[in-house]
């Protein structure tokens, strides 16, 4: 937030860094939904 309104002109590579962002959160949520599946499984 504070680099984005610091560093207006980062605009691109801060909303890269999002989007980025947001598909680690989601590979992190499945990775643990996998786990969790395999250990119930199991």
């Amino acid at each position: 937030m504070v680099d984005s309104v610091t560093k207006p002109k980062q605009k691109a590579p801060c909303t890269f860094c999002q989007r980025s962002r947001w598909l680690m959160v989601a590979t992190i949520l499945v990775v643990m939904m996998s786990v969790m599946f395999l250990n119930l499984g199991a």
